[in-house]
């Protein structure tokens, strides 16, 4: 088996309006692996390429396949009695996919929250795409298993939500997490953590995965104070044809 998989991103494809794939590394790959990624992806307009960061696959992916570094994606973990330990100090609900799907003033937030991501740091996507990507990405989670953790102001209005769902047996993956702008430094954002994490549905040795972008330090910092530890770091690159 060679040590990366390849695939068309069909999804991407029809809202970039552009022909997109992925090249996942799964671990150290050779100039002839290179070589071969590059011969999958010729004809694609927008190719995205994952390697493990300790891998040092980064010389032949600039040599062979082309594009730049556009994001070293950070998977972090922790348990949910870790996190849960303290009380939220604001008051959070839990509520089903279709909730947050159907409220516009939480896709509102979605569309300003992640400037950070590998989408709006690339020159060649305008930020009133990425924006709409993240405005679908929350509609879409009325399609999903997902459930949020939302927390609102005494008038019922909407301050930050954290999207999240499982992904395996005792495992649940953080998909998005946000609070709006004028409220951050608040300790909503915590707040949230902890609420979702305190849920009856979510045992205590569960385990919680997110994954953030290296260069926010802000989510890196947010994370690690509440318990996170660091598991994965991922090289992202893109090469636009």
């Amino acid at each position: 088996m060679p040590p990366y998989t390849f695939r068309e991103l069909s999804w991407d494809s029809a809202f970039f309006n552009c022909r997109c794939a992925r090249a996942d590394l799964t671990g150290e790959i050779t100039a002839g692996d290179a070589a071969e990624i590059s011969r999958l992806a010729a004809g694609v307009d927008f190719l995205t390429v994952a390697s493990p960061a300790q891998c040092g696959n980064d010389p032949l992916i600039a040599a062979h396949i082309g594009g730049y570094l556009a994001d070293t994606a950070v998977t972090l973990t922790a348990a949910a009695d870790t996190i849960a330990a303290v009380a939220p100090a604001n008051p959070v609900r839990i509520v089903l996919n279709s909730a947050i799907a159907a409220d516009p003033r939480l896709t509102a937030i979605a569309a300003t929250a992640f400037t950070c991501s590998r989408f709006y740091r690339d020159p060649a996507i305008p930020d009133e795409k990425a924006a709409e990507m993240y405005r679908i990405w929350v509609a879409g989670a009325a399609e999903r298993e997902t459930y949020s953790a939302i927390y609102e102001d005494k008038t019922g209005t909407p301050g930050g939500f954290i999207l999240f769902a499982p992904l395996e047996p005792q495992v649940w993956r953080i998909e998005l997490a946000a609070v709006a702008e004028p409220l951050r430094g608040q300790g909503i954002g915590r707040s949230l953590l902890r609420g979702m994490a305190a849920w009856d549905s979510i045992g205590r040795q569960d385990e919680i995965r997110v994954v953030t972008q290296l260069c926010n330090h802000g989510a890196m910092n947010f994370y690690i104070d509440n318990g996170f530890r660091v598991a994965e770091t991922v090289n992202l690159y893109h090469r636009h044809n």
